[in-house]
């Protein structure tokens, strides 16, 4: 993990993102963290047989980008001015080319420690870009990716969901997540999803057994469900606890692998009803 405590937060303008936007820097605020707000742009092309650049085209889109995300974070810090001490430091950027890939590589080129990225509960064509971008970046990134869903402000995090499938990383993820969130006095409730896909089901002994072995660094319940439906059932959970964010760590080689192919990245990403953190090994 890097030791750098830099956010990455990509913007599409929409009110959805203005939303996530806030969550971001009240997160940055609370881990003394700097903030690069990004705004990607498709470049214009002549409609020729070969696809010329249009630089005029693209130069008049960047040029009303540059505005539109200066008066974001001008009016975002104007609204957040009285409750966020200190304000972070924040940057912006915009790129041209494709989002998602555009995102991860600026992350890598500054080191940014997390992507917190915006995801919309509509359905048509265009209100799904922000969620298909998020859950390309998910899938993609090697740096935890925040999903914050519309609606949902994450201010303070008191009670957060890890879902487990009690791998010695799953353990790392905890002590990893000790230094890239604030968890004073935070409560966290580890669950497991069996499910019939799994050839061994766990058990509440083993999770027991499994995390007591290793460092207790803050207060952990267990929980086991039964669903065929992981997602969903996580999902539910989160929402019964009023759970300020859900962990999901990726591992390889298992179950939950297939959460991370891109069809159900995406669906995760679209289903999301509380913050989601996502962890990758």
């Amino acid at each position: 993990m890097k030791t750098s405590k830099h956010l990455l937060f990509p913007t599409d303008f929409s009110e959805a993102s203005q939303d996530a936007l806030i969550s971001t820097l009240h997160l940055a605020s609370q881990r003394k963290a700097k903030v690069t707000v990004l705004h990607v742009i498709y470049p214009e092309y002549e409609p020729m047989d070969l696809p010329v650049l249009s630089a005029k085209a693209t130069e008049e889109k960047l040029e009303v980008a540059k505005t539109v995300l200066e008066n974001l974070v001008s009016s975002t810090r104007q609204l957040l001015k009285d409750q966020l001490k200190p304000m972070p430091e924040i940057e912006t950027k915009i790129e041209i080319g494709v989002p998602a890939a555009a995102i991860i590589r600026l992350a890598n080129e500054l080191e940014c420690d997390m992507i917190a990225m915006g995801t919309r509960k509509k359905h048509s064509t265009l209100e799904q870009w922000l969620g298909t971008v998020t859950a390309e970046v998910v899938q993609k990134a090697d740096l935890p990716v925040l999903v914050l869903p519309e609606g949902r402000h994450l201010e303070q995090i008191k009670l957060m969901v890890f879902a487990t499938v009690l791998k010695e990383r799953d353990l790392e993820s905890i002590r990893k997540l000790m230094q890239l969130l604030p968890m004073e006095n935070a409560i966290m409730h580890v669950v497991h999803v069996n499910t019939q896909a799994e050839k061994r089901q766990i058990s509440m002994e083993d999770m027991k057994r499994f995390f007591m072995e290793g460092k207790k660094e803050l207060p952990l319940k267990f929980h086991i469900l039964e669903s065929k439906d992981v997602i969903g059932a996580l999902n539910t959970f989160a929402q019964e606890y009023d759970a300020d964010l859900l962990i999901m760590a990726t591992v390889k080689r298992s179950f939950w692998e297939r959460l991370f192919h891109e069809s159900q990245s995406r669906a995760m990403v679209l289903r999301a009803e509380v913050p989601i953190l996502v962890l990758h090994e």
